[in-house]
């Protein structure tokens, strides 16, 4: 009886922690000297007359004016710097797994790769820039409401201080999601040149009690109910898992911290 090929499952390939840090270090900068901005102006344009409300208005206005085009002038470079980041870790971890299994590959900027980095940084240049438009208008609302009912300067720096928190939870949110994303699909695109067909998806298990999506866990302990691409925890790389309803690959979903580990046959 002929012996049939083995197989070798390599390890994943993990976000770069260094990347998602330094990228949600320069956006959280940025939104703090937002917020410092914001409550400095609006607080001592409410000190001089707080019955000035068309003052206290226009300066709202100019405050979100000055930091959207803060935002829109940070974003296109902080988003290439990542993207071109991104893709150089992941490429050069695949390089080195498929070094260890005994393949030596180089990879080069493809047209596949450059169309994933194009699209990659025009998604984070719109995230980034929605983070100051966002909390900008939830600003202009408390302001507004400020003004429309008679608060205190107290009761209005409450109401800002409750504001000040999301854009923080929304960039550290972008920074890590965008850098998993990012990984996902750059390992997809470079299993898929060396012609690496299948592979297998890990779960994280890292996330809080609550917050992990069950199909993700299910598929990768092989338990998922069947469907187009079976129970798991093996997948086609090009097709991937069909999860929750769509098509989708580990690492690609928002707050999906999955990775993949890939398959190559024929070992002897």
């Amino acid at each position: 009886m002929a012996r049939r090929p083995s197989r070798r499952i390599l390890p994943p390939v993990h976000a770069n922690a260094g990347d998602r840090a330094r990228y949600r270090s320069i956006l959280l900068r940025a939104v703090d000297r937002m917020n410092h901005s914001l409550d400095y102006w609006l607080s001592a344009r409410w000190r001089e007359d707080p019955r000035a409300s068309r003052r206290i208005i226009d300066t709202m206005k100019e405050l979100t004016n000055r930091w959207q085009s803060n935002f829109d002038e940070l974003a296109p470079d902080v988003a290439g710097k990542f993207g071109a980041r991104s893709v150089a870790h992941s490429t050069a971890r695949m390089e080195q797994l498929l070094d260890q299994a005994g393949w030596t590959v180089e990879f080069k900027v493809s047209p596949q790769i450059q169309a994933i980095m194009n699209s990659a940084v025009t998604e984070n240049v719109g995230l980034i820039r929605s983070i100051a438009a966002e909390h900008l208008q939830n600003v202009e609302g408390v302001v507004m409401r400020s003004v429309q009912r008679g608060y205190s300067l107290s009761q209005m720096t409450r109401e800002l201080q409750s504001q000040f928190d999301v854009p923080r939870k929304r960039a550290i949110l972008i920074a890590r999601d965008q850098t998993a994303k990012m990984t996902s699909v750059v390992t997809k695109a470079r299993q898929s040149q060396v012609g690496i067909k299948r592979a297998v998806w890990m779960h994280s298990h890292i996330t809080a009690p609550g917050r992990f999506r069950p199909e993700h866990l299910s598929f990768s302990r092989g338990t998922h109910a069947d469907g187009p691409s079976g129970k798991g925890p093996i997948y086609i790389v090009e097709q991937g898992a069909y999860l929750e309803d769509r098509w989708t690959w580990p690492g690609f979903e928002i707050n999906c911290g999955c990775t993949s580990r890939p398959v190559i046959e024929g070992f002897e």
